[in-house]
């Protein structure tokens, strides 16, 4: 509830000088997307052709926490649900194509739209899911529909809450919420199937002390919840605090987001020759050859060497990737 909370005093916050429904509309969607962190997927990244699942850029992951909605392995063919309280209905996708979805599995977000009478959210999976005949990543849209008073208002108290019942930023699930079944909505053959029974579903992996973590600790806090970092990255006004289970990413000194320590990569940078000062976006991060652990997302890399001149790359680091990257340097 402390997550909550804050999150409905920000939204709050946001939305208090609009007197229009359309305004506190737009903030919601603003809300939502920077606390979900959309991921960007596309047929091309790092300059090469790719499907149509390539993750472009990587941001948060989303746990699913109840069975009874549907995905399918084609973006073309998308299964969309309607997600009304407790009850799911399949607004539109072909029975055929419509996947059950198992509590327990990770999303990342890749769309969030907020309009009069619902919020939308698009998921992609981040592993490959298998049915039994087909195997891939599964697409989604899930849409929560509420009162229209409700988001007209900005009710922070009411949307987080329903949001968090289906899905939660991992590593901000509480400690005590397993996934569960919807009611009356048993994994089965295909939708609108309620007689069929399903396996439990996987319980969520979840670590107790993360949920004594909020948006905007220190430094310090962090490191009073989770221990000692076993590595720890500072360049500008970026920390990164890397624990076995997860990444603490702190801006400007304070935590805004917790990401699975899965999607960090090893990046090694050498130089011809070494010893070669290297930066970061601007700021100095060490001496080559040197060998960080980076969240994905794009870099500029720098290296400078007295005699030499400055070389730069801009790099695009994918989630779990190990990169190597060589500078050579000419006088």
């Amino acid at each position: 509830m402390v997550v909550y909370a804050a999150l409905a005093l920000s939204l709050a916050l946001l939305v208090a000088g609009y007197g229009q429904g359309q305004g506190r509309r737009q903030e919601i969607e603003d809300s939502l997307q920077n606390r979900y962190r959309l991921t960007k997927v596309g047929p091309s990244a790092l300059g090469m052709r790719g499907s149509e699942n390539s993750i472009r850029h990587a941001g948060g992951v989303v746990l699913l926490k109840k069975n009874g909605l549907w995905g399918s392995y084609k973006r073309n063919r998308l299964v969309s649900n309607g997600i009304y309280g407790e009850r799911v209905e399949l607004l539109s996708g072909s029975q055929q194509d419509a996947v059950p979805i198992k509590a327990g599995e990770r999303f990342y977000v890749i769309a969030v739209a907020v309009s009069s009478d619902a919020i939308t959210i698009g998921l992609l999976s981040v592993a490959n899911l298998g049915n039994g005949s087909e195997n891939g990543q599964l697409w989604a849209s899930l849409n929560f529909f509420f009162d229209k008073t409700v988001l007209d208002q900005g009710n922070g108290n009411k949307i987080f809450p329903e949001l968090d019942e289906w899905l939660v930023p991992e590593g901000m699930e509480p400690a005590s919420s397993a996934p569960v079944p919807a009611p009356g909505a048993a994994a089965s053959a295909g939708p609108g199937n309620s007689s069929a029974s399903s396996a439990p579903a996987p319980a969520a992996t979840t670590n107790p002390s993360i949920i004594k973590l909020q948006p905007g600790m220190s430094k310090e806090e962090v490191v009073s919840v989770l221990g000692a970092p076993q590595r720890e990255v500072t360049f500008g006004e970026n920390t990164f605090l890397e624990y076995q289970n997860v990444m603490a990413v702190l801006q400007q000194g304070k935590l805004t987001a917790l990401n699975p320590s899965a999607l960090a990569s090893s990046v090694k940078i050498s130089s011809e020759p070494a010893r070669a000062d290297v930066f970061l976006d601007g700021d100095f991060v060490g001496t080559t050859p040197l060998s960080l652990r980076l969240p994905p997302r794009t870099y500029k890399i720098t290296a400078k060497l007295a005699g030499y001149q400055e070389w730069q790359r801009v790099l695009k680091v994918l989630p779990g990737s190990d990169v190597n990257v060589a500078a050579v340097l000419s006088k």
